[in-house]
């Protein structure tokens, strides 16, 4: 046996051990991923629904601290907009590797 023939059969069994392993990433790692994901939707929904409701009514002490809460609040806002976007598609992702069809 050469070299190359030791060396082919060494390939051949990482990469059937590395095919294993992904398959297992993929049915125990992925599924609690998508879980994660879908109750980050939900939390982020419900988070902006009541950001949304108290940003434009928020007070402060004087007219400048009022106008630097509102604008916090809109940036915040904002913020957390782009990051729901963002768990939406993971899980979306998700679901498109286990071959199931997303729920948001």
């Amino acid at each position: 046996m050469n070299i190359f023939e030791i060396w082919s059969k060494a390939k051949a069994a990482r990469d059937h051990v590395e095919r294993d392993l992904q398959e297992r990433e993929r049915r125990e790692i992925i599924p609690d991923l998508l879980i994660q994901a879908q109750e980050n939707v939900r939390y982020l929904k419900c988070y902006i629904n009541t950001l949304r409701g108290n940003a434009n009514s928020v007070q402060g002490a004087t007219a400048a601290e009022t106008k630097r809460r509102r604008d916090g609040a809109r940036d915040q806002l904002s913020w957390l907009e782009r990051k729901l976007e963002e768990e939406i598609g993971w899980a979306q992702h998700y679901a498109r590797l286990l071959g199931k069809v997303p729920i948001i």
